[in-house]
């Protein structure tokens, strides 16, 4: 029961992270196709093929505040945080799913296979919760990933997510292409 609980926390994280990171290229592409004459419902339509093309993984750094948050249990959380785990939130149409990796170094390179397992990308950015450090190390580690060699997107959730997930979180949303 816990673990549905933390999806659904995280299923909150993905609509806002996912707004966040792609609003930018669906912009793009949205003012692109208005440019060049092409009719809403067209536009609509390649929006939602973007969204089903989209991807997001999130590294948590802490467990601390999904237990203050009522997600674990004081025990679950001090067992994890003694055997540095760290949860992995994998998202992608509506359904969330969680692997648990030790230690910070082992999520970060998770979530590289996983963004690399997708490639070729169409857009790809970055997310953290109050990590600017942190993201900046991701972005060196997954840097080859991003397409034509654009400087990266890079949100920080807003506060409301962060309260569920902690500080230290950072994450990749992707969009694959056709």
């Amino acid at each position: 029961n816990s673990r549905f609980s933390i999806a659904v926390t995280h299923l909150t994280f993905v609509v806002a992270t996912l707004v966040a990171s792609i609003a930018q290229t669906a912009t793009k592409v949205a003012t692109t196709n208005s440019i060049t004459g092409i009719a809403v419902a067209e536009i609509i339509t390649m929006l939602q093929d973007m969204g089903r093309r989209t991807y997001s993984f999130a590294a948590l750094d802490t467990l601390e505040f999904l237990r203050r948050s009522g997600r674990l249990t004081r025990l679950q959380a001090s067992l994890g945080s003694v055997l540095q785990v760290k949860p992995l939130l994998k998202m992608h149409a509506g359904m969330v799913d969680m692997e648990r990796v030790r230690t910070s170094k082992r999520a970060i390179e998770r979530l590289i296979e996983l963004v690399s397992e997708l490639a070729p990308l169409e857009a790809l950015a970055m997310v953290h919760t109050h990590a600017l450090q942190r993201s900046q190390v991701l972005y060196q580690h997954a840097q080859h990933l991003f397409p034509d060699d654009t400087l990266p997107l890079s949100e920080e959730v807003t506060p409301v997510i962060g309260t569920h997930v902690g500080p230290g979180g950072v994450g990749l949303v992707c969009v694959t292409t056709r």
